[in-house]
């Protein structure tokens, strides 16, 4: 498999958009604009698919819905072009969305930093389901370790190694354990990085039951939930720590608002992981339960996908 590793960033400063009064993103340090390419025929290709087999025309093994992801006009504006992934009725995690590792063939000023940016739109009618599901994050790979990608790297439900990858999507999900009333969803982080930190950390939730991983949700989840029938900002900054330092961090806009800050963390246990690419998952369900899956066939569509050095409107991102 012809694997093309690039290093990439995500974000940049929010300013308000002329549809939805959605917080967008400034031009000036972006590096790559999905959108650029996303009227061509293998649009797919362009952004950087890992797992494409160019002749046979499919996705090699670990990959999937492709089939489900869509090149269409934006339903508040037919004048822009936004992605739409379709959820099938019960289909759960590889039954369901899509499923793929984006290397755009970009360079970043740091290997080691950066901002993904996005939008979302979930319609007034959308339903979450039992427990919700997954949106895309940025991950990272130590091309060194030579071991095989798919669209599970460094996300469960197998046990990895953080001297060989890193990942950190954004989940959405009930939190009736904290209190919230059932079927209320909220955003929080799941990163698949070194764990031997997590107990450390307050708002971490360690031990996940499929393999290595943690979840990092902000204090006030409410500041993060899904907003259905409004296009939604959603800006990852990383900075991958350095060797045996816990410098790194983790961070969260949305809607232009700082949700999620957690600093002076060890993300990777080897300095050869470098941010790699977006883990693509848009899919239902929090592991394997065939019962999480969508309650009814439906879309949901991402839009305006950037990657930058930095989204360097904050302060805090050396």
């Amino acid at each position: 498999m012809l694997l093309v590793i690039a290093i990439f960033t995500m974000c940049s400063i929010a300013v308000t958009a002329s549809f939805g009064q959605v917080p967008s993103t400034d031009q000036v340090d972006t590096v790559w604009r999905g959108n650029d390419t996303l009227l061509d025929d293998e649009w797919f290709v362009k952004w950087g698919v890992v797992g494409w087999n160019p002749k046979l025309g499919i996705l090699t093994h670990g990959f999937w819905g492709l089939e489900h992801l869509q090149v269409v006009a934006d339903p508040q504006d037919v004048t822009r072009h936004v992605l739409q992934i379709t959820y099938p009725k019960d289909g759960v995690t590889i039954e369901s969305g899509t499923g793929l590792l984006f290397a755009p063939p970009v360079s970043l000023k740091n290997p080691k930093k950066a901002c993904l940016s996005y939008k979302v739109l979930f319609e007034k009618d959308f339903k979450f389901g039992k427990v919700g599901g997954k949106l895309p994050g940025l991950f990272g790979f130590n091309i060194k370790s030579k071991v095989p990608l798919n669209a599970t790297c460094c996300a469960g439900p197998w046990e990895h190694d953080a001297s060989v990858c890193f990942s950190a999507r954004i989940s959405y999900r009930t939190l009736r354990g904290l209190g919230y009333p059932k079927g209320k969803m909220f955003f929080e982080v799941i990163p698949w990085m070194d764990e031997s930190q997590c107990a450390q950390h307050p708002n971490w939730n360690c031990d996940l039951p499929y393999g290595s991983g943690m979840v990092i949700r902000t204090p006030k989840p409410e500041t993060f939930a899904p907003i259905l029938g409004s296009w939604t900002q959603i800006d990852q900054e990383i900075k991958l720590n350095d060797e045996g330092k816990s410098n790194g961090y983790i961070r969260i806009w949305y809607n232009g608002q700082l949700v999620i800050d957690e600093s002076n963390i060890s993300i990777t246990t080897n300095g050869s992981v470098a941010i790699t690419g977006i883990l693509f998952h848009a899919l239902f369900g929090q592991g394997f339960d065939l019962s999480q899956g969508s309650p009814v066939d439906q879309v949901s569509y991402i839009s305006d996908v950037t990657i930058s050095n930095s989204r360097f409107s904050y302060p805090l991102g050396n």
